[in-house]
This record gives structure tokens, sequence and C-alpha cells, in this order.
């Protein structure tokens, strides 16, 4: 069993109004345990952000994953052949992304997310894309804050991979809209048999003397009105809603009596994992996801 400081792990969450993190240890066999948290509203400095985030979690030079958000970067589904490598496939990435990206592969960082093959002769791939020079400027940003940085993941993919953790009934988990409520804005997030086919990040319409329950619900039924218009054929499928519980309660209220959808606040299961699959990307992921649906 490695020693606990070798299985800790930190996530950080940046978002354009606030940066929020989360330090997990491995404190029991197979027993995953937020270890400390701290939120803190982003200051005109992020840097400065940062620095506080460190002391906060009396950081030890852990491997810490950044998650940044939608907004900073370019999100594709798109269809290849099935028998093409990963090399492959990110060789056809690049030579194509002036068309996918609308800019040159020199000035982008491009990812994509393995899907689970079947018989098909055509494999559907998710593909996400952000500027080159906002990725080295976060890297700069992170060493100069002291992380020592293992990889920056889009925050929509964090929930996708915790999604079996957050979903109270398994038989839904095939077809689920994640709502998640961030400070200024709702992350709305489609995902069809675990790999997301949608997602969008909406303002919330802070103007005026409407009561925090109309803002929010004006803000989901904007990011449900995008999603409709891009995905008109998708049939009814699970609401799961993560961030602050007394206003998650309320929407999950509103929308199961106005819309007649299936609407959950997202709650934990009970969390047993082996020590060999605890890849460092999907430990911090985990760790955004734990910070969400407890906070």
């Amino acid at each position: 069993m490695p020693s606990r400081r070798t299985l800790s792990r930190v996530g950080i969450e940046l978002c354009r109004h606030q940066i929020r993190a989360v330090r997990l240890s491995w404190t029991t066999p197979e027993t995953l345990h937020i270890h400390a948290s701290s939120v803190v509203d982003a200051p005109s400095v992020v840097l400065d952000a940062l620095i506080a985030i460190r002391q906060c979690l009396h950081y030890q030079n852990e491997a810490t994953i950044l998650g940044i958000h939608t907004e900073e970067t370019i999100i594709k589904a798109i269809s290849l052949e099935a028998n093409l490598t990963s090399t492959e496939k990110m060789a056809y990435l690049q030579t194509q992304s002036m068309y996918l990206f609308g800019h040159a592969a020199s000035e982008l960082v491009i990812d994509f997310i393995p899907t689970v093959a079947d018989q098909s002769p055509r494999e559907s791939l998710l593909v996400v894309a952000a500027k080159r020079n906002y990725i080295d400027h976060l890297i700069q940003l992170c060493k100069a804050a002291g992380f020592r940085l293992r990889a920056i993941d889009s925050c929509a993919f964090s929930l996708q991979r915790v999604l079996p953790l957050l979903c109270k009934n398994d038989s839904l988990a095939e077809r689920v809209i994640l709502i998640e409520l961030l400070p200024r804005a709702l992350l709305f997030c489609a995902i069809n048999n675990r790999q997301i086919i949608f997602t969008v990040e909406v303002d919330y319409a802070m103007t005026g003397d409407l009561p925090m329950e109309a803002i929010l619900l004006s803000a989901f039924h904007r990011a449900w009105q995008l999603f409709q218009n891009a995905q008109p054929q998708q049939e009814k499928q699970l609401l799961l809603i993560l961030g602050h519980p007394q206003w998650a309660c309320v929407m999950a209220d509103r929308i199961r009596a106005d819309m007649h959808l299936v609407v959950e606040v997202a709650t934990l299961k009970k969390i047993y994992l082996p020590s060999d699959s605890l890849d460092s990307r999907l430990f911090a992921s985990l760790g955004l996801a734990l910070w969400e649906a407890s906070s």
C-alpha cells in the first residue's frame, strides 16, 4: 500500500469569479475522504488567490489538477473510423483544427475523450481544445504559486467521470443532465451513455430586484432552450443538480412542478475504489465533485 502522502491529490477549480480547491488523502484502505477544502473569492490578481489556497490546504507538493470551465474551451463531438490508433486520431484532429475549432493546431492544446468501442465501423469522439497561450498562462500561474501541476482538465469532463458516484439510480445514469450552480453562472452538461453530448455555461442575470430563485430558473431555462435547439430529439432525462443545497432543492421542486421531469439533488454514494485505479486526474476530479455535492 503506497504511503498516504503519495496518494494525496489537490484539485483546483478556476471559475471567472471564484477559485475553489479540495485536497484529498487516502486515509483508510479503499476509501476516499475530503482532507481539507477552501473557497476563495477570486481577486483581481489570481496568483494571490492561488498562494492563499496553497497555504490554506497545507500543500505538500502533491500532484495538482486544475479544472477550467466551459467558456475557456471548445468542445466538439465528431465521428472517426473506429480502428484508428490514439496517435492517428490526434494527427487527424491537428490537421483538421482550423475546420473544427477555427484556429491552427499550433495555437491550441487539443485532447479527446476515448469512448467505449462497439461493433460500429465509426467511433464517436468528444474533443476539447483550448488556446495554447491561455494554457501556458495557467501553467506559469500554478508554478509561481508553488503548485506541482499534473494536468489541466475540463470541469464538465470531471463531472462526467464521477457521475456514477453522484446518481442514486444507476438505471437512470445513462441519460443525465448535470446542473452545477456556480457562483455567477449555471453549468449545464448533458450526458448520454456516459458521454457528454452538450455543454453550456449561462451567466445569471443579476439585474433589478429579482429573487435568487427566479435568477437561477431563468438561467436554467435559457440553457434548456439551447439544449433543445441543439438536440431536439433527445428523450427525457434525469436532471441532477449540484451546488448550494438550499437553492438546489428549490430548483428541483420548481422544475419538477413546471416541467414534469425527474429531478434529484446530488448526493454521494459510499465510495470504494481499489488503490490501483486512482489515476491522479480521476482523483482530483472526484474531489471537485465531492466538494460540489457536499457544499
